[in-house]
């Protein structure tokens, strides 16, 4: 009997199990090799696990390349070559699933012959059977440490929060790292808290978060949240949602870390209020928040001595106490600023940066990651298109800008094209018409209220 694996996901589990990715290497001692569909994976795991055993340790892709069959040398390179993960989690929960259900089979089976003569043997063979259920071997290693390296590429030191987003991968290297800045920018109404609540529902599953929002409601973000936790679409977490469905978002979202959600009016909440939030978590619930989302940052309040000071050194001065927050409480901030409609060439990352963030450079010049969208046209359904430009990543060259769009119900950007320019196609909130693209030749209260949280 197999794995209910397609070919992909076993290449991409041998794959990185080669690779001594922790997640996926631990089910070297449960899984046989005859599990596998393809015979090539067969030969493969068969002598990794066969190293494994005479070697206590994995092997080096040198090592193992002088292990296998000559035959299977080109294959072996091909998966050491491979760095898609993202679906590695869910891959080696479907293999432990298909392992517990071959084991519980069999008890089933040896138990079914005597449980009419013998129900005490009967009882005691299932309940041997249930305690040598397959576990993997894990490591003296916290989770949080694994699961990064279960989603960012192989090869990297992982120190940051993946954001669970393929079309940001471009320009965002090795995950938003603790003590750093991230911000995204969009004009009103344009997905800025989709984005957030979306990047938080991964977040989450690796630390303990608290989301404060300044616009939306506390119901609003924790659907959003929840709904990216769960892997669901926003419109399937309704009323009529059936017991099955509520059974499952909520078992998933209570695998996650504590999520703490939090409502301020506009204009009455400053950086040092959060602060004290995130003493109050530390020292009080005995709960290190590890992720600071802000929705949005525009709507923080600066100190009262700045209220006589011009618009820029009040955002100056927001954007130094995030940096300054990041830093001291080794948290990662993620927010959101409010980018302008008005007239302007938005291909330019130049133009963005100088004219539409706000009116303001400051925000660019302290984040440590930051990126903008433009809708293009009007939205619709579910879907906003337009152009995604990076306005600053920690090194090297400004990523190109690309054509993209927001789904609104999947709750994540998606990456459609690179840009390229077609004439005389108007942008929304524009009047005049300006480039856009071409078909490429390819491709207060109080800290009462936790919304949900475990493991406390």
């Amino acid at each position: 009997m197999s794995i209910p694996l397609t070919k992909y996901s076993q290449h991409l589990l041998v794959a990185h199990a080669l690779k001594k990715n922790n997640v996926a290497s631990l089910l070297i001692t449960i899984l046989e090799p005859q599990e596998f569909s393809i015979p090539e994976l067969q030969v493969i795991w068969k002598h990794l696990q066969s190293y494994h055993a005479t070697y206590k340790k994995l092997p080096s892709y040198t090592d193992f390349i002088e292990y296998v069959p000559e035959t299977s040398v080109m294959l072996v390179a091909e998966l050491f070559a491979t760095t898609d993960l993202e679906e590695i989690p869910s891959i080696v929960e479907k293999a432990i699933q298909f392992k517990k259900a071959q084991h519980l089979k069999k008890v089933v089976d040896d138990v079914s012959f005597i449980i009419l003569s013998d129900p005490d043997k009967a009882e005691s063979l299932i309940r041997k059977g249930i305690a040598s259920l397959p576990l993997m071997n894990y490591e003296l290693k916290s989770m949080t440490e694994m699961l990064p390296e279960a989603v960012l590429d192989y090869g990297e030191k992982v120190s940051g929060f993946p954001l669970g987003l393929k079309a940001f991968s471009s320009g965002l290297e090795n995950g938003v790292k603790s003590k750093e800045l991230f911000f995204v920018a969009a004009p009103a109404g344009m997905g800025k808290s989709t984005i957030l609540a979306s990047i938080a529902g991964t977040v989450a599953l690796f630390t303990p978060i608290l989301y404060i929002t300044l616009e939306l409601s506390v119901e609003d973000i924790t659907r959003k949240i929840s709904a990216r936790i769960a892997g669901k679409r926003l419109s399937s977490l309704n009323e009529n949602m059936t017991a099955k469905k509520y059974i499952d978002v909520n078992m998933r979202v209570n695998q996650a870390f504590p999520v703490f959600v939090e409502y301020y009016s506009s204009g009455i909440l400053s950086v040092g209020q959060i602060g004290g939030m995130l003493d109050y978590l530390k020292n009080v619930k005995n709960i290190q928040v590890g992720a600071v989302f802000i929705d949005y940052a525009d709507l923080l309040r600066a100190p009262k001595d700045y209220n006589s000071r011009a618009d820029w050194e009040k955002v100056s001065k927001i954007w130094q106490d995030m940096v300054d927050m990041a830093r001291n409480y080794n948290v990662a901030v993620f927010t959101a600023s409010q980018l302008s409609k008005e007239m302007g060439n938005i291909y330019s990352t130049e133009e963005v940066q100088q004219k539409d963030v706000s009116g303001s450079k400051e925000k660019i010049n302290k984040c440590d990651i930051g990126l903008a969208f433009k809708p293009v046209s009007t939205r619709e359904g579910n879907v906003q298109k337009g152009i995604w430009s990076w306005l600053k990543t920690r090194r090297g060259q400004l990523p190109e800008s690309f054509f993209g769009a927001i789904d609104y119900d999947k709750l994540q950007p998606i990456y459609i094209k690179p840009y390229a320019r077609q004439e005389d196609v108007p942008v929304m909130g524009e009047n005049n018409p300006v480039p856009t693209q071409k078909k490429p030749t390819e491709k207060v209260k109080s800290m009462k209220s936790i919304t949900f949280e475990s493991g406390e």
